[in-house]
């Protein structure tokens, strides 16, 4: 039956009928249409709304494998004032939404790499904590920076008991991004000797190990556990290079 035919006869059905009664004529026959149209609307105001008030984010904090609190809005904050980062103006943000199970590779690990890949290939991730698994995992993929081209003389003799080395004569293929994230890949526990470089062919310090004290502030928070061994990295762009240096300051406390 054509549309404007049946819109007739539907109209004939309709005269006489009670408000009440043609309402819940409408609801019935209707309703599906009507949650899809509130639906798009939602979500076409949604999308204007985030794209009105996006703001560019000036520090981009990655924590991997870690535990959910309710505290990101405060750690954000602190650390904004601390900088003096205008958060009407920018953001800073922290990523807690990665997570990597060392000895399966499952669909969440999945997910987590193809995003990591993603982000970090873009330049989009400043700074880096995780536990020492997955952070081996991908220093000895070449994603993180030579800790001496970022820290200050001083930052690199405070810090040099606890950095975390890798052999960069490991390197001597073009690093295969595929293979990070392949289904069949797994995250071994990372039994390497890390904090010695005297056995490396070519040791380059690219993380610092946050031990005792020095994880004090996020085992306090709850991001991560005190028995774990968690590592920090650097992953960003030159201009956030005393962002990068401010952060592992405060972050251990050196406030």
């Amino acid at each position: 039956m054509p549309v404007m035919d049946e819109f007739k006869k539907e109209r004939e059905m309709l005269k006489g009928k009670s408000f009440k009664e043609k309402l819940d004529y409408f609801w019935y026959y209707y309703k599906l249409q009507v949650f899809a149209v509130i639906f798009v609307l939602i979500l076409v105001v949604t999308t204007i709304r985030d794209i009105v008030t996006q703001k560019d984010i000036a520090f981009y904090i990655a924590f991997l494998n870690c535990f959910a609190t309710e505290k990101d809005e405060e750690f954000i904050d602190v650390f904004a004032q601390l900088t003096d980062i205008d958060l009407e103006e920018y953001d800073v943000y922290l990523d807690t939404n990665m997570r990597f199970n060392v000895t399966e590779y499952d669909e969440t690990s999945m997910a987590a790499a193809q995003k990591f890949l993603s982000m970090s290939s873009a330049g989009e991730i400043d700074v880096v904590v995780t536990d020492r698994d997955v952070f081996a995992s991908y220093a000895d993929s070449g994603f993180f920076m030579d800790l001496h081209n970022y820290l200050s003389e001083e930052q690199l003799e405070k810090y040099k008991e606890h950095f975390f080395y890798f052999d960069e004569g490991i390197l001597d293929d073009e690093i295969d991004y595929d293979a990070i994230y392949s289904s069949e890949l797994a995250l071994p526990p990372d039994t390497a000797e890390r904090r010695d470089p005297s056995e490396m062919e070519s040791p380059v310090p690219v993380g610092i190990f946050l031990d005792d004290e020095m994880c004090d502030k996020l085992t306090e928070i709850g991001y991560f556990g005190e028995s774990q061994e968690v590592v920090f990295g650097i992953m960003g762009s030159e201009e956030n290079k005393e962002y990068c240096r401010q952060f592992i300051d405060w972050l251990v406390g050196e406030e």
